[in-house]
């Protein structure tokens, strides 16, 4: 089952602030982190299930050349993406909804 990528506010500045990290450090990084990140979210629209509930509803996929984690939950028929960590600098804030009326 196909399902829709839904990626909180709060995310999506976590995934700007990633990818200018890594373009800084080297042209061209950033995009292949951008790359990395396209792989996730269409093995998540296609396979969320695959990973394992680790804690309540939430789930997480690991990015293979990066240290980052995406945090998400299963709604229906949308991926419902709260977090991008860096598991290097904040491992315990994986679970936590940002709740913003925008979001």
């Amino acid at each position: 089952m196909k399902r829709t990528v839904q990626v909180k506010e709060h995310a999506a500045e976590q995934l700007t602030d990633a990818f200018l990290w890594y373009e800084k450090q080297k042209e061209n990084l950033g995009v292949e982190f951008l790359d990395e990140w396209e792989s996730v979210t269409a093995y998540l629209s296609e396979y969320a299930e695959g990973c394992a509930k680790k804690y309540k509803e939430f789930r997480q996929a690991m990015l293979k050349r990066f240290p980052y984690v995406v945090v998400y939950e299963i709604e229906n028929d949308s991926v419902i993406i709260y977090n991008i960590i860096n598991v290097k600098r904040n491992p315990s804030k994986r679970y936590k909804k940002k709740t913003k009326k925008s979001s």
